[in-house]
């Protein structure tokens, strides 16, 4: 099952525990995908984004949905459906 991130204002432990398990596969993927620079560089800036929302005691839903969809975009093409289809299932696309 997975969880869906909703449109409440603050993310819950469920839904923020959720997120930490797709960004940490994420980022032991990150240095074996290809990705030029650029690209990179704003995927780890998207991941922090996310690691410093979780951090807060009142992490933003629509703060990690943007970072989320944000990461989606530069892993399309990649190879990573697995983490794709997490994302997806994150932003119940």
């Amino acid at each position: 099952t997975v969880t869906q991130l909703g449109s409440e204002l603050i993310l819950d432990q469920t839904r923020s525990q959720a997120v930490v398990q797709v960004a940490d596969q994420i980022k032991a993927q990150a240095g074996n995908i290809g990705l030029e620079f650029e690209k990179l560089a704003e995927l780890m800036a998207d991941l922090k984004s996310i690691d410093a929302q979780l951090d807060s005691p009142r992490p933003k839903t629509v703060i990690v949905k943007e970072c989320l969809r944000s990461i989606k975009e530069t892993l399309e093409g990649r190879g990573l459906d697995d983490s794709l289809a997490k994302i997806s299932g994150l932003l119940g696309e």
